[in-house]
Formats: structure tokens, sequence, C-alpha cells
């Protein structure tokens, strides 16, 4: 069926204080066509919030439109079901982060719109529980809660400089940090 996944109170956002001459404009109420997808573990909006992504059991991650709820694309890499998504922002908005139960981690990138590669992947030790992009003035950094005994957090992040071959421009770290796993 359909799911709404929106709320009264989104349209009420406004840009944080140090922009405040900024204001984002009303948040758009739409249905999603979710059927078939089996259990919706996520759904993050977009930086600008012009497109929803979904992550559900059947191992795909789906985009909509928040305008009108049009269907985007589906992005399949995944072969276990997807639980946790994350969009970049500012220079880094084409990028989103989905994660799945079985550890895999991919990055997404869209080259043109609606048209997606895959910019990285990974494994982590047990589920990657949890996905998150840090601001973009930071630079491009992925954190990734696992569902291991350590509770380990994987960071990822672009070395910009990097010019060797592909992959090499990622570099990761990961250490222990909530005995007992990392859960949203």
């Amino acid at each position: 069926g359909s799911s709404s996944l929106c709320h009264p109170s989104l349209s009420l956002l406004r840009a944080p204080p140090r922009q405040s001459s900024l204001l984002l404009s009303p948040m758009p109420c739409a249905s999603y066509n979710l059927a078939g997808a089996g259990t919706l573990y996520d759904a993050q909006y977009d930086s600008v919030a012009r497109r929803l992504g979904t992550a559900s059991s059947d191992g795909v991650v789906r985009i909509f439109s928040t305008r009108g709820g049009a269907q985007l694309g589906e992005l399949r890499g995944h072969q276990t079901p997807v639980v946790s998504l994350s969009w970049g922002a500012g220079s880094f908005a084409s990028l989103l982060a989905s994660s799945s139960e079985d550890g895999s981690v991919t990055i997404w990138r869209e080259v043109r719109p609606q048209e997606w590669q895959i910019e990285h992947r990974l494994h982590v030790t047990g589920a990657a529980n949890v996905v998150a992009f840090c601001p973009p003035e930071y630079g491009l950094a992925l954190a990734i809660a696992g569902g291991d005994d350590l509770g380990t957090v994987t960071m990822l992040i672009r070395n910009e400089r990097a010019k060797a071959g592909p992959g090499s421009e990622w570099q990761g770290g990961a250490f222990p940090a909530h005995q007992g796993g990392g859960a949203a």
C-alpha cells in the first residue's frame, strides 16, 4: 500500500539561526507507493527536502519526489534488508549512503538526474545498523554504527587530494564504542 511520510509540524521547519534570512518552503505532503517493499526500516529526506529515500526489507533503496510522490529510482545492490540511509549535504548532496543487515555499506552518487552509480562499497563486521554523513563543512565523512558485540563505529573519510587508483581516495578506521552493539 501507500504510506504518508509527512507530519504537519514539518511545514514549520526554518533555516538554522546562522542562516536566519533563508526560510525553507513548507514541506509538501505526499503518499509514497511502497507496495511489495516489505518492512520499511528507514526514510530520510535529502538536505533540501526534494527527495525521500526509503530503506526496506527487500534490499532495495527507493527514491521518491516529495512533489507528488512519484518514484524516481530504485537502487539495487544489497543482498539483505537495507536498514539505514543518510543523504550528503552541500557540495556532497549528490551522495546517498545505505547500509544493510549483512554489514554491507554502499555510497551511491547521482551522476545525472535519476541516474545513480555506486561510488564506494565496504563491509563491516556484523550488521551496519546506522549510517550518518557529517556536516559538509567538515569534509566528506561517514560514520557507520555496527551491530557486532563491541558496538564498533567505523569512520569512512574521503581524501579529496588522493590521485591513485579506484577506491584509494577513501580511508577508514574503526573503534569499539558501545559494548553490546549499536542500533538506531
